[in-house]
């Protein structure tokens, strides 16, 4: 699901994990976000490994190289050898619209048990900025640890509370949790492996909030206006 406004863009994985046709291609990605603001891309996945035999390809594939939300220890997708996969999860309760200049993208994913779900609302603001709503739910909430991933695109700058792109503009962050700086696999070319900045978060049943933008009072408005969303689909 892809919206766009101006030379702002944002892309949410809401397409079913498994292409029937090509399973072994799949990637634990479900409700992965990539983000550009201003034409400059700002948010995006680890990039691409290589193929068979590669020994990142696991990596590549993982949630850990996407920005969603990662259970530790229970992958979304089951996956092995270099083109195989196994039990897989689910996307569902897609929803969108717009509101007070607000493009909204919301939907779930089922892990492959059934006994958890990740909620995730994404909206891109009039002027660009980018809002993430992430929440658990399910029977399994209060036993799992989750955390949160943004992942910075190529060039992309991290500090606690900013993003500094490569043409010298700085976003600033707005969350309702404690958000840190860590490093993370890139993968620039195939079989090249680095390393680069990424904001992690923990996730559980409370919705979390987060908005970035050219200014810190996006995160007022943006909750204002999409908080009425959240609750709609029956999530409060």
């Amino acid at each position: 699901t892809a919206r766009a406004k101006g030379g702002h863009f944002v892309v949410v994985h809401s397409a079913p994990m498994v292409c029937a046709a090509q399973p072994g291609h799949a990637a634990d990605d479900a409700l992965a976000v990539e983000w550009s603001h201003g034409g400059v891309r700002v948010l995006a996945d680890a990039g691409l490994a290589g193929y068979d035999g590669d020994p990142n390809r696991a990596a590549n594939r993982s949630v850990k190289s996407h920005s969603t939300v990662e259970v530790g220890g229970r992958p979304g997708l089951e996956l092995w050898s270099s083109f195989r996969v196994g039990a897989r999860g689910r996307v569902g309760e897609l929803d969108s619209g717009v509101a007070s200049g607000w493009q909204w993208v919301s939907g779930t994913f089922t892990w492959p048990d059934g006994r958890l779900q990740h909620r995730r609302l994404v909206a891109l603001g009039p002027t660009g900025e980018l809002a993430v709503v992430d929440a658990l739910a399910g029977e399994d909430a209060e036993r799992v640890s989750a955390v949160g991933r943004l992942i910075a695109a190529p060039g992309v700058g991290v500090r606690d509370k900013a993003l500094q792109l490569g043409n010298g503009q700085s976003l600033a962050l707005a969350a309702t949790t404690a958000v840190t700086v860590h490093e993370g696999l890139r993968f620039s070319a195939r079989s090249h492996v680095g390393n680069g900045p990424e904001w992690r978060y923990a996730v559980g049943r409370e919705p979390v909030w987060l908005c970035i933008g050219p200014g810190a009072a996006d995160a007022t408005a943006a909750r204002a206006v999409l908080e009425p969303r959240w609750r709609a689909a029956g999530w409060a």
